[in-house]
């Protein structure tokens, strides 16, 4: 179980200075177009993915499908600088972009990590130096990331034992593919819980019997669900809501033991069903022991999430982030607890 207690985004976007003093086991993030929502959700995300030096050129953090040389320079002015407590531990992540000169690059990437169609492996050109915790990360092996311009070096720590993954979903660039989810339904079969599968599909479609994979006449595979009319459909085409919400279950299955990011989480679901995704939401939370940090446009799904935590308050923080109008800088306000109640009256939708 990896849970986020507390977070700064030290030096990361727009955002710098960002603090979350304090999160809850289910968060929403709202506030202003452009005030920062996303990008907190990436520095987190970074954040509890740290031992991960390749995340950063992740396209979810990048928000581009072109290649970066240096991707630190699209998140921070020097160098990107990221603080949070887990579990009680504090922990910090710095990283920093050096170009090497003439005469320190080398002719070879490291072992194994020049693509298979390239002939001679691209030059050594840079490297992202990392320190976590204060400390030069102390590494495992070294890892590469091949860009047009030649290679960059980095270290990858060396990732603690039985660490879950942190799942980030449903930004601009989802870089999760159907082969990811197929594999996520495969394991939660093997786990025995395709009946609760089909139960969270039928919240938008009550007429779905059975999901299963098939395979198209070009060999690929995809998720398709039987009707009671002993219909076979993708579930791709049955409407956005319904790819949002598998999406969305087979996510919180991935995350077990570890947090999931999810921007806009209200996008493709009708207002009318997400109470009864909420609560299902926090039963997932509950089943597979995850954190739940996300972003919200609506004043419906904020709604929704608090009427599905009533019982509980202190377990959903909603976090409105706004631009404090003498310094600039991007501040946050969190109500969780008996301060939910009051904050029913203080706007907090903001589109």
């Amino acid at each position: 179980m990896t849970f986020l207690n507390s977070f700064e985004a030290v030096r990361y976007r727009g955002i710098d200075g960002l603090s979350f003093p304090s999160l809850a086991p289910a968060n929403l993030i709202t506030g202003e177009n452009g005030v920062g929502k996303t990008a907190a959700l990436e520095a987190m995300w970074l954040f509890t993915g740290r031992y991960n030096t390749g995340l950063l050129w992740n396209q979810h953090v990048q928000r581009t499908d072109k290649p970066v040389l240096d991707p630190v320079a699209r998140l921070a002015k020097d160098a990107l600088e990221l603080r949070g407590e887990e579990m009680g531990s504090s922990h910090s992540l710095k990283a920093v972009f050096r170009k090497l000169a003439d005469t320190e690059r080398t002719k070879e990437t490291p072992s194994g990590s020049a693509p298979a169609n390239l002939f001679m492996p691209p030059p050594v050109i840079a490297r992202i130096y990392v320190d976590l915790d204060g400390s030069p990360a102390t590494p495992e092996t070294t890892g590469a990331q091949i860009t047009p311009w030649g290679s960059v070096v980095f270290d990858k720590p060396q990732m603690p034992a039985e660490r879950p993954d942190s799942i980030i979903f449903g930004t601009r660039f989802q870089v999760q593919t159907l082969d990811e989810y197929l594999r996520r339904y495969s394991d939660m079969v093997r786990a025995n819980l395709k009946k609760n599968f089909t139960e969270a599909i039928n919240l938008i479609l009550p007429k779905i019997r059975d999901v299963e994979i098939l395979t198209d006449e070009t060999g690929g595979s995809y998720l398709s669900a039987l009707t009671d009319a002993n219909v076979q459909l993708p579930l791709h085409d049955l409407g956005g809501g319904v790819e949002r919400l598998y999406q969305l279950y087979l996510s919180f299955f991935g995350a077990r033991g570890g947090t999931l990011y999810a921007d806009e989480v209200e996008n493709g679901l009708h207002h009318s069903v997400l109470e009864n995704v909420w609560s299902h939401s926090r039963k997932w939370m509950r089943q597979w022991n995850v954190q739940l940090v996300a972003t919200t446009h609506s004043g419906e799904c904020i709604e929704a999430a608090m009427a599905a935590f009533e019982d509980a308050p202190d377990d959903l923080a909603i976090h409105k982030l706004f631009r404090n109008a003498e310094t600039g800088k991007v501040e946050v306000t969190t109500f969780t607890g008996e301060a939910l109640e009051g904050a029913r009256d203080l706007n907090l939708e903001t589109r």
